[in-house]
């Protein structure tokens, strides 16, 4: 669960705490977990904590960071409980690889046939088939703008890690850890190119030129940071090759 603040529209994540059990596909709260949950806020409290339960947090180790079917019913249900309240996803193996937090935050639109405008709709990777199957669920909910802060505390915390996991940390692949998600990505975006390009070739103007429309340039500028991440994954492996011998 995520603990924090609101200052004016913005939600202020300072703490996390676990309550949740989870496997490979799905994650369940039971009556133990509701009634922790509400035993450590009572507690937060009696300590002086002033730090409010806003939401809840779990990861996609992989295969990115996207709301499945009971994530989304999840999220709809404890936003219409309570409000404000976000849903958090991290992806801990691409941001191991890559070296920058891979996360994304989200909230569910107000019902499941919400007219939701072009511009907002989700745009995930397709993978699995049935209930899991990513990018299902995108009309449902929408993505938040996120920045990540950290304490004194924090820094000090990163840095002993650092000194303990550097090594491992250092000869992690990016390209072969992500190998499943970015074949996934891929296949999405060479869909999402020939929709675009069907779809330009409909609103062609009076001269025969294609009008210039956003889906092709958005799926333009991810087809440029999927590229980017690729070559960056070669290098950083020749880099290492070279400086440490690495295979």
């Amino acid at each position: 669960m995520l603990m924090g603040k609101i200052e004016a529209n913005t939600v202020v994540v300072m703490d996390v705490f676990g309550v949740l059990k989870g496997n490979e596909v799905r994650v369940t709260a039971g009556v133990a977990d509701q009634e922790f949950m509400c035993q450590y806020v009572d507690l937060s409290e009696k300590i002086g904590k002033t730090a409010a339960v806003l939401g809840w947090y779990h990861s996609h180790p992989g295969f990115g960071c996207w709301l499945s079917g009971i994530d989304v019913n999840t999220q709809f249900n404890n936003q219409n409980f309570q409000d404000p309240y976000l849903a958090i996803v991290v992806d801990p193996k691409r941001t191991m690889s890559s070296g920058k937090v891979e996360m994304k935050a989200f909230r569910t639109w107000p019902g499941e046939n919400y007219p939701v405008p072009d511009q907002y709709k989700m745009k995930v990777p397709k993978g699995r088939k049935g209930d899991f199957e990513f990018g299902v669920h995108a009309n449902r909910y929408y993505e938040l703008k996120t920045s990540i802060f950290k304490s004194s505390l924090d820094s000090l915390m990163l840095q002993q890690l650092w000194a303990k996991y550097w090594v491992k940390t250092i000869a992690q692949s990016r390209n072969l850890n992500n190998v499943g998600f970015d074949a996934i990505q891929l296949s999405d975006l060479e869909e999402r190119i020939k929709e675009a390009e069907t779809d330009l070739d409909k609103h062609k103007n009076n001269s025969g030129k294609r009008k210039e429309e956003p889906e092709i340039a958005v799926v333009a500028k991810e087809c440029s940071k999927a590229a980017g991440e690729q070559l960056n994954g070669v290098l950083s492996q020749l880099v290492k090759h070279q400086l440490f011998n690495f295979q």
